[in-house]
């Protein structure tokens, strides 16, 4: 549902969002804080992350959780503080890149990514073989605006590559 968590700065706030948005669960319940001038970069992730987990709702929010993907490359860990609303903050290390596989009850999956750092990142991953080897798949990009098709994998190649802009989510579409 949500993780009952406090924090204060912006890598905190976006390392708990990226995380939370590629696990499904709901995003920010706190008040309306978010909306002051000096939140601007927290803002700017909540409202990525909100926007697409709108638009890709059929796995995040009506499909079931299959797996965490598991990069193939060298992702950097980002850290940060944060503790629950009563309790004193502890620091937090977590890599910069979340991502999970979803199934929809149409049975197609989504690649879901997060990065809470202000970096771009590559992310090199496979997708799980026994899934993804009896059949071509077509990958499509999807973002809060558009989705456009990037490739067609033939049968048995389950090997990707994507670029998560900073504070900023995709998800790849698989059909």
């Amino acid at each position: 549902f949500a993780t009952n968590r406090a924090s204060y700065d912006d890598m905190s706030f976006a390392m708990m969002q990226a995380r939370d948005f590629t696990w499904g669960a709901q995003l920010f319940w706190e008040s309306t804080y978010i909306l002051q001038p000096e939140h601007k970069e927290k803002l700017k992730i909540l409202s990525n992350l909100a926007k697409l987990r709108y638009k890709c709702r059929k796995y995040l929010v009506e499909g079931e959780l299959i797996d965490i993907i598991k990069p193939i490359n060298l992702i950097p860990n980002v850290s940060g503080k944060w503790g629950g609303w009563t309790q004193p903050l502890e620091d937090r290390t977590l890599p910069a890149v979340h991502a999970a596989l979803w199934k929809s009850i149409d049975g197609s999956y989504a690649a879901v990514f997060a990065n809470s750092d202000d970096k771009d990142h590559i992310f090199d991953f496979y997708l799980n073989p026994s899934i993804f080897t009896n059949k071509k798949w077509t990958i499509s990009k999807v973002t809060p605006n558009s989705s456009e098709t990037l490739k067609v994998l033939p049968k048995g190649n389950n090997r990707l590559s994507v670029r998560i802009p900073g504070r900023d989510g995709i998800v790849l579409q698989i059909k």
